[in-house]
């Protein structure tokens, strides 16, 4: 079964492609 590595795509999005400020803003609400 496959199991989606949830931790590296979340640093990816965060750090990678600068996410981590918007969700800090409050942009996507409690994602």
């Amino acid at each position: 079964m496959y199991k989606a590595p949830v931790k590296d795509i979340s640093f990816t999005l965060k750090h990678v492609a600068g996410l981590k400020p918007a969700l800090d803003a409050g942009t996507f609400g409690d994602l």
